[in-house]
Formats: structure tokens, C-alpha cells, sequence
């Protein structure tokens, strides 16, 4: 893709790591281009560079135990507005959350029923979203300004040691353009995304062909909102307190 996109407006100019980079425009459309730093994520330096463009309000890719994903900061606004431009994504669509321990619920979300936690204990780490009531520290842009937050833990020791010392959760998302498919690998990240983000962790291809199952946990029965690597039965089983018939 061409990463010298045209626009309209006036462009704010912001230097961060010796990199130029032209920020989103006065009118909210496209940025127009980053220099993109691809970093292998065992690198020793490679944890800290993330942090500084995450708390800078950037927006950089991340791998997980899925696909790649986009992410930023959850509690700088500015940075999930720059999510939802650099992906092209609806301002209808919220973005989830990933968390580096189950403690870190209680900073997001106002409840968890116990048929909810039963899905975290099974399944977290791991490929399932849960959606539940959000605390109103979660800046409204994040969940579209709904009432409730996608929430999961990611099966993935260094994006979880990445979020802990962020100490605040991730907004994430696939890293790639909306209605294009997810990227398992850098090459199709850079495909998409070359230019729009400052930063792209590179820890090899991905084992999750799909994004996680999405469940709505705020009834009285789980709701699947996205299908995913985990099925609705097994879903159901442990709601209700049993055991997933996959172990």
C-alpha cells in the first residue's frame, strides 16, 4: 500500500525518537506517515522503545497469542481516536481490552459474575474476550460509549510483561485495515500498515489463525458475539459449572 496517502488539513508535525512524524490532521482524517521500526521482541531494548511510544500516546503493532494487534494506551483518549484512524475501523465498534493478570479486572470493569470468572479461571490465558459492565474510568471512546468493555488476558508471557510495566491496559485490536484480513506475521502487518504506526514488534508468526471468541457475559446465558478459537459449547459447559469437553 502507498503510505504517502493524501489528505486534507493541516498537518501537526510531532518528533519523537528522531523519527519525524506527521500526526493525525486538524480535520481528524488519516495520518499521513511514520518511519515504521520493525524490533524483534526478545531484543533487550525492544520492551522499553514500546513503552516510551505507548505513553508518548502512539499506536504500535504487538503480537499476540492469536493475530497481530493494534494497540495503544486505554486511558490516553487521544491514542485509541489514533487506533481508530490508523485501522480505518467504525466509531461504533468498541476496542478490547487485553490485561496482563486477573486482578487487573477491577481496573476496567464494575462486575464479574461467577459464571464469568469460570470462564476466566478455564480459559486465561488464552483466546476468549469476555464482555462485561465497565467502570467509568474507561474513557467512553474505548467502549463506543456504551456501557460495557471486552476484557481478556493473552496467552503471551512478553505482551503481558509489556503490559504490566505499562501498568495500564492495552486497547487492541487486529493489525489490519477493517474488512481486510488479520495479519499472522510482520510481512502482512507491514502489507497494511507500513507508515501508519511508529512501531512493530516482531516475535514471528502467530499460532492463532483467528481472533478470540467474543462472549457477552451481562445476561443470564453467555451470548457469542464472534466466534473463535473456542466453541459455544464449551462455553456454555463451564458458565454452568462444568468441565470443557476439549480437556
Amino acid at each position: 500500500m502507498r503510505t504517502d496517502t493524501q489528505v486534507k488539513g493541516t498537518p501537526h508535525f510531532q518528533r519523537t525518537h528522531s523519527l519525524l512524524v506527521i500526526e493525525t490532521m486538524s480535520d481528524g482524517t488519516l495520518p499521513i506517515r511514520y518511519k515504521t521500526i520493525v524490533k524483534a521482541m526478545h531484543e533487550p531494548d525492544a520492551i522499553a522503545l514500546a513503552l516510551s511510544f505507548l505513553r508518548a500516546g502512539h499506536v504500535i503493532v504487538v503480537p499476540t497469542d492469536t493475530v497481530y494487534g493494534v494497540a495503544a494506551d486505554a486511558f490516553i483518549p487521544e491514542a485509541v481516536e489514533r487506533l481508530y484512524i490508523i485501522k480505518e475501523r467504525a466509531r461504533s465498534q468498541p476496542i478490547p481490552l487485553l490485561l496482563a493478570d486477573l486482578e487487573d479486572v477491577w481496573k476496567v470493569i464494575r462486575s464479574l459474575p461467577a459464571p464469568a470468572h469460570r470462564l476466566a479461571r478455564t480459559f486465561w490465558p488464552g483466546p476468549l474476550t469476555l464482555v462485561l459492565p465497565a467502570r467509568e474510568e474507561v474513557p467512553p471512546i474505548v467502549r463506543a460509549n456504551g456501557d460495557t468493555v471486552g476484557i481478556r488476558i493473552p496467552d503471551h508471557p512478553r505482551l503481558r510483561s509489556l503490559i504490566r510495566r505499562l501498568d495500564h491496559p492495552l486497547a487492541a485490536t487486529s493489525a489490519n485495515i477493517s474488512g481486510h484480513p488479520p495479519a499472522r506475521d510482520v510481512s502482512h502487518v507491514l502489507e497494511q500498515l507500513k507508515g501508519r504506526v511508529p512501531l512493530v514488534l516482531d516475535d514471528g508468526p502467530t499460532p492463532g489463525g483467528s481472533p478470540s471468541t467474543v462472549v457477552d457475559c451481562t445476561g443470564p446465558e453467555p451470548v457469542i458475539l464472534r466466534p473463535g478459537p473456542l466453541s459455544e459449547e464449551d462455553i456454555r459447559r463451564v458458565w454452568h459449572g462444568e468441565h470443557p469437553s476439549q480437556n
